[in-house]
């Protein structure tokens, strides 16, 4: 993920050991790690140390368990911004949910980032609450119980698997045992399918997929944050007034805009007597997101113009 947070690499004997997403990209925004440390997955998680910024960073837990989960977070010591908590993490070598994986990504991202393309990205996800998650998908054709609940993952043709959770884009993935490495193999499909190459059919033995689960591809939040420069151009504003927040704000606009339209044809509300059934709470949501952006950038555009009409440089505090 573009999502700028922690990534707890290993924890051996109670020594975590921390990395950055991007160091550079994270050193700009934050300087202290926060590492939290709780008896249940689901918390209450307490703070037990702040750490100068590095990646990697270290932090030996003295009172550490083999049971007990951790979070990290980023965490800037002036601005007090902080940001999104880590995954939840165990002991290397407990194997649970939660135990820290030994390997890192090793499918190919969508697009790779640079540094400022990471900064854009992480900040629209922020706007829009879209932090990403991580899934597995886990298929045994030798397990009866994993025949059955995937079935209806695995299309006819034996060679493209549907994520449970999409939209999705693969880490990591395994078919029969070999690891997947080439962006062609499998294809990546409208962040719903993989489909494999090969003779059919592929996925014969075992499937094992770790994915990032999100409402936005970092392509299309890149996508709405270059066209936001043309529709605010078309509001009257010159190139030297636009600023990158701006941009920001108007991409936020045009992917929630886009989110709403397609959600909307699914909402409905059934009322049968003292039963109601309403699955429209999210477009409810995301329209009242949506409303509060565009207030937001109306006063961020008239704000331009006035400081554009009166050659305003700089304003005064009191």
């Amino acid at each position: 993920m573009s999502v700028l947070k922690p990534i707890i690499d290993s924890i051996v004997n109670g020594i975590l050991t921390i990395s950055a997403p991007s160091a550079a990209a994270v050193g700009t925004l934050f300087d202290t790690v926060r590492i939290f440390r709780a008896t249940g997955v689901n918390g209450p998680y307490s703070m037990i140390a702040e750490i100068d910024f590095s990646s990697p960073a270290t932090h030996g837990d003295l009172t550490s368990t083999p049971q007990l989960y951790y979070k990290a977070q980023y965490y800037h010591s002036i601005t007090m911004v902080s940001s999104v908590f880590s995954e939840v993490a165990q002991e290397t070598g407990i194997f649970s949910e939660y135990t820290v994986p030994e390997s890192t990504a090793t499918y190919p991202p969508e697009i790779a980032l640079s540094d400022d393309d990471r900064l854009i990205v992480e900040s629209i996800r922020i706007t829009l609450g879209d932090s990403g998650l991580i899934e597995r998908d886990l298929y045994s054709a030798s397990d009866p119980q994993s025949n059955a609940a995937c079935a209806a993952q695995i299309d006819p043709d034996g060679c493209t698997w549907e994520l449970e959770e999409w939209k999705g884009w693969p880490q990591r993935v395994l078919l029969n045992g070999v690891e997947k490495t080439d962006i062609n193999d499998p294809q990546v499909i409208g962040y719903r399918y993989l489909s494999f190459s090969g003779t059919a059919p592929c996925i014969t033995g075992s499937l094992d997929v770790y994915y990032n689960h999100f409402r936005f591809s970092d392509r299309e939040i890149l996508m709405a944050y270059d066209r936001a420069r043309n529709l605010l151009v078309s509001c009257g504003l010159t190139e030297i007034a636009i600023t990158t927040e701006m941009r920001i704000m108007q991409a936020s606009i045009l992917l929630l805009e886009g989110e709403i339209r397609d959600v909307s044809s699914g909402g409905f509300k059934i009322v049968d007597g003292d039963t109601t059934y309403d699955n429209t709470s999210m477009i409810r949501s995301r329209t009242e997101d949506l409303t509060d952006l565009k207030r937001k950038m109306d006063y961020i555009i008239e704000c331009a113009r006035y400081a554009a009409s009166y050659n305003i440089t700089g304003c005064r505090v009191d």
